[in-house]
């Protein structure tokens, strides 16, 4: 349904999980002006530009997701998003902030745990990372910079390559 904000943001969402951003992000787009208050497009918009480079562009939508539905259920995946965006444009110290909002939520989502040791190992603080990668390791036993590399869903290639680095620097095995 071309009406249809739901069926946008859904086919946006399905595109940047499949790391297909330059198809996400129109639809995602539609899907917003459509329902310009559907906080769930706003995040997927802000997640398929911070996968794809465009972190600075993203952190309007994410904080409208969080403005627009601050109880949200994926609220993890809004705040875990920005800590992304601020990782990706060098705001190391914002990015553990954020991270550890998104640690706050409920459930477990790995990549809470990554962009917060990345963000730490490009600080240099070797042992909070330590802490954090012990606990993420005894909830997810895989973890690991060839799991990250695999899984994440970002596109950017200097972004995942400033993303890894900092995870090598807190100590992530490969």
């Amino acid at each position: 349904d071309d009406e249809d904000a739901g069926a946008h943001c859904t086919l946006g969402r399905v595109h940047y999980m499949r790391r297909e951003h330059d198809l996400a992000i129109p639809e995602l787009e539609l899907a917003i002006e459509l329902n310009p208050s559907f906080a769930l497009a706003h995040y997927g918009l802000g997640a398929a530009m911070v996968f794809s480079g465009r972190a600075p562009e993203a952190q309007v939508h994410l904080d409208a997701a969080i403005r627009l539905s601050p109880y949200d259920p994926n609220m993890g995946s809004f705040l875990v998003r920005m800590a992304d965006a601020h990782l990706f444009m060098r705001q190391h110290d914002h990015a553990v902030d954020w991270a550890r909002k998104a640690l706050r939520q409920p459930s477990f989502q790995w990549s809470r745990y990554a962009v917060l040791l990345s963000a730490l190992g490009h600080l240099g603080r070797a042992d909070e990372a330590r802490s954090v990668l012990a606990e993420v390791v005894n909830l997810r036993p895989d973890f690991s910079i060839g799991f990250v590399r695999d899984t994440h869903l970002i596109a950017d290639a200097g972004d995942f390559a400033y993303y890894l680095e900092g995870l090598r620097l807190a100590g992530v095995p490969e």
